[in-house]
Order: structure tokens, then C-alpha cells, then sequence
């Protein structure tokens, strides 16, 4: 794991940046594009990780995902990173950018992950329930984990709200085992 204060503090520092110059938007659809890309190819994440890996390969590997970055703000500070040999931090400063970001305005990230693909209208109408349940405005991801049987999971900030039949399951067991 990387430092997290190091990480938060690059983050907070290139949403200030972006703000100020009126560019927060374009800024975080690059760093979630460049997330994309990193979690799509391990292996380019696990290469910039390297501590062993040669500056000029760095810089190509680098150069990959300064490619997809269209706002300058974001390729700078890319290019700024992998400078400072923090291109490993990369995908993780994506993910606190986006954090702020939508804290900044008011609103609260949401992982939901479902037993199976949700029908038509269900999403919406469960990140609007979950945002009357948390005071705020829900920005939901959703994503299938077969393993929760049925149900969903929520992850919101450092809340996890767990409807799953996994969850349920794991409940009974432990009150089985305690012999209540």
C-alpha cells in the first residue's frame, strides 16, 4: 500500500489546481479514464510499481497514459508523478481525486455491488434511496459479485450497508455457533 496522506495530500492539491482554473470535470474524466486503463492492464500497473524498472521505460509506460489524457492540468501532473517515481501512486490518486471531487460538491460515492445485473430502473431508484438515507447526493457504481448469492452490497464513504443472502447466511452462522 502507498502512503495515503502523500496520496490525499497530491489529490487535494490537483483539485485545488483544477478548481481554480475551472477545470475539475475534465481533470477527473482523465484520471478515471487513466484508472481505467491501469485496471484493465495489471501489468502496467504492476511494472510502474517497479522500483527496478529503467527511467526510459518508465517514461514510455507513463507516456501511455498521458495519451489518454486530454486536459493539459492532467497530463502535467502525470508527467509530474512519474518524475517524482510516484507513477505507482497513480490509480490510487485517481480514486481520492474523485472522492474530493464529489465531496466538494456535496455528494457521496457509492460501490453497489449486486448477486446479479440489476433490472431496468433499479439503480436509480437505489442510489436515491440510499442518498434520503445518507442526507446526500449518491454517485453509485455498480458492478456483479456472484458470490453474494443474492441481494447487494453498498459501500458509501465508511458506511457498507450489506443486503446480500452471503451476509444474511454469515449472520445466522454466528448466531448458530453462539447458541442463541
Amino acid at each position: 500500500m502507498h502512503d495515503v496522506r502523500s496520496i490525499r495530500r497530491h489529490a487535494r492539491v490537483l483539485l485545488d489546481l483544477a478548481i481554480a482554473r475551472g477545470r475539475a470535470e475534465s481533470v477527473l474524466a482523465d484520471l478515471d479514464r487513466m484508472r481505467g486503463i491501469l485496471e484493465r492492464t495489471p501489468e502496467l500497473a504492476s511494472a510502474l510499481a517497479d522500483p527496478a524498472l529503467a527511467a526510459e521505460r518508465r517514461g514510455l509506460l507513463v507516456g501511455t497514459l498521458i495519451a489518454a489524457c486530454a486536459d493539459p492540468l492532467a497530463r502535467e501532473f502525470v508527467a509530474r508523478m512519474a518524475r517524482w517515481k510516484q507513477s505507482a501512486w497513480l490509480a490510487d490518486l485517481a480514486k481520492a481525486y474523485e472522492r474530493m471531487h464529489g465531496e466538494r460538491r456535496g455528494a457521496v460515492q457509492a460501490r453497489v455491488a449486486t448477486a446479479a445485473p440489476m433490472p431496468e430502473g433499479w439503480a436509480a431508484r437505489l442510489a436515491e434511496t440510499l442518498g434520503r438515507r445518507l442526507g446526500r447526493t449518491v454517485e453509485a457504481s455498480f458492478s456483479v459479485d456472484p458470490a453474494l448469492l443474492a441481494g447487494f452490497r453498498v459501500r458509501a464513504g465508511d458506511r457498507v450497508f450489506d443486503c446480500s443472502a452471503q451476509a444474511r447466511v454469515e449472520q445466522l452462522r454466528r448466531a448458530w455457533m453462539s447458541g442463541s
